[in-house]
């Protein structure tokens, strides 16, 4: 069988820092090695030629496609590479894919594409995960060179069309592709910005009916600030998706997942799922959509006590559904960690309010272990261990973060742990200092509604119990002789059990006794067998207690 041969093809302009090792990296796989250059100023077109390139000089003229096709024009090999300057082919991937080329009859190889967290991390790393921004994207790289092979789309450019053309006969190519591109620092010293929100107006003035672009742009506009310009297009585009058909061949997952960060943002749950439904019926499940799915019902559960439960439910399943993908490939994935450790941070928060504290803390430690730069998982693993009754170990957790992190989350955990301890005072102190940051918001929404608990429970311990929200506060309500009526859900049944026994232990007997009166079990059904059974649990009889 003769050998496959591989062109590498790609663009350049001023690229001298990073285009060797792209070279480097295709080395005993591309015998052909096509370079656009657009108008570099550098050594670029010096390195390219000493590799033994050949470089097409093109202008530059706004348009990436045209760039792209210019170099498919001079290849002459039976299959193209398609790699960036910023781009590293890992070296396993190439023995691999020349073995797959002997025998493989689709025309569009999808390789996995990881984007590199920083500049130095090693590709080890960054195919693992560990250094990885998110989970990996399918992209169609690896093209059969044919005579009507082109891009369409003078930025982010794509074949869509030529693999409609040809049967849609794509294949997983056994290889990976590091980039280095999307490291933050990078992108903004470039300039991508501000270059891509040019070109992709000037693409919609030429394809206004084009609600992918729709969706590119309404994220740049959101990325440099411009909310109400995001939100607009947004909306122009969602009108196109609701009157598209899947044969249109456009995917709507980008434009859906800006519709549903400003809808978020904007408190409007329904208007989200909506969303997430229209792009389903659209062109089907993907873990974008099931992700935005989890946060509306997880919100949504928040925000309503009759809602709480079963929207908690939809929303584990939401995210178990999620967290699925996390091994399939799928070409289009925009929210970063959502089937990886974003989707457990979020599940584990929706286990930790349906009071299932140990799975908490598991899908929590996970979390962190893959994502170690995200406090919020390590905050979630510590009100799980205070839930589970180890809230010195809780402390211990957050000892390193207490002073470092400018959000609350830590000090309003610690005072949890703190009472849970006994140690009232300490529990004021912490809750003072998380009162104090409280201005730069809590990580997780549903501690707004804890810390309203805990000052509840301190007004108790103070002798001066004041109704607040949830179980605890209508149980303060009742100590403190006020009317009023609530439910006791299943997640709340350890704060409020914790609670009783810091007031058993604190000998504030009295407006224990409270919530035996009549007509207590009527206000807060399930309260009385919860008071017998804390106090048979520390060992005491109601009669004991005084």
């Amino acid at each position: 069988m003769s050998e496959v041969t591989v062109a590498l093809c790609m663009i350049v302009r001023d690229e001298e820092g990073q285009l060797q090792g792209c070279l480097d990296s295709v080395e005993g796989l591309c015998t052909e090695r096509i370079i656009v250059d657009t108008g570099s100023q550098d050594a670029t077109v010096q390195i390219a030629e000493r590799a033994g390139a050949r470089v097409i000089h093109f202008p530059w003229c706004d348009d990436f496609s045209a760039a792209r096709n210019a170099g498919l024009r001079y290849a002459t090999s039976d299959w193209v590479l398609i790699l960036d300057a910023d781009e590293r082919l890992t070296w396993e991937s190439v023995e691999s894919i020349r073995c797959q080329l002997q025998s493989v009859t689709e025309d569009c190889g999808m390789l996995r594409l990881h984007d590199a967290r920083t500049l130095e991390a090693p590709h080890k790393d960054i195919v693992s995960g560990h250094s990885r921004l998110g989970e990996p994207m399918y992209v169609p790289r690896l093209l059969r060179r044919t005579a009507d092979l082109e891009f369409a789309g003078i930025v982010h450019e794509s074949v869509r069309a030529w693999v409609v053309r040809h049967g849609n006969r794509a294949f997983e190519v056994r290889g990976d592709i590091v980039h280095y591109g999307a490291v933050p620092s990078v992108r903004q010293r470039k300039g991508k910005n501000d270059r891509n929100v040019a070109l992709l107006e000037k693409r919609l003035a030429l394809e206004p009916d084009n609600f992918t672009v729709h969706g590119y742009l309404a994220h740049e506009y959101a990325e440099r600030g411009s909310q109400d310009q995001a939100r607009l297009m947004t909306e122009a585009g969602w009108a196109l998706v609701k009157a598209a058909s899947p044969t249109t061949l456009r995917s709507a997952i980008r434009l859906m997942t800006a519709r549903a960060v400003i809808q978020l943002k904007a408190g409007d749950v329904e208007g989200v799922l909506a969303t997430v439904d229209d792009a389903i019926a659209y062109e089907g499940p993907s873990p974008d959509a099931l992700f935005f799915r989890g946060r509306a019902l997880e919100q949504k559960a928040l925000a309503s006590e009759t809602e709480r439960d079963p929207s908690l439910a939809l929303a584990e399943t939401a995210y178990r559904a999620c967290l699925g993908w996390a091994k399939l490939a799928f070409a289009q994935r925009y929210v970063r960690g959502a089937s990886t450790w974003c989707g457990r941070l979020r599940l584990g928060t929706v286990r930790l309010l349906q009071g299932a504290a140990e799975e908490a803390l598991a899908l929590f430690d996970e979390s962190h272990k893959e994502e170690p730069s995200i406090d919020e998982s390590l905050f979630g693993a510590c009100e799980a261990l205070v839930e589970l009754d180890r809230p010195t170990e809780a402390l211990l957790r957050l000892e390193t973060t207490l002073t470092t992190s400018q959000h609350p989350d830590g000090w309003l955990i610690a005072a949890e742990a703190a009472e849970a301890l006994g140690n009232v005072p300490d529990m004021k102190l912490f809750l003072s200092r998380a009162r104090a940051r409280s201005a730069n918001g809590y990580l997780a929404v549903h501690r707004n509604r804890v810390h309203s608990t805990l000052h509840c429970e301190l007004t108790a311990y103070l002798g001066r119990p004041q109704i607040g929200p949830g179980a605890i506060g209508v149980a303060c309500g009742l100590m403190g002789g006020a009317v009023v009526k609530g439910r006791l859900s299943e997640g709340e049944r350890q704060p409020l059990r914790r609670f009783l026994t810091g007031l058993i232990r604190a000998e504030l007997h009295p407006l224990v006794d409270r919530l035996l009166e009549p007509g207590a079990e009527d206000a807060l059904p399930g309260i009385q067998a919860l008071v017998k059974e804390t106090v048979k649990n520390l060992g005491l009889s109601l009669e004991e207690r005084h």
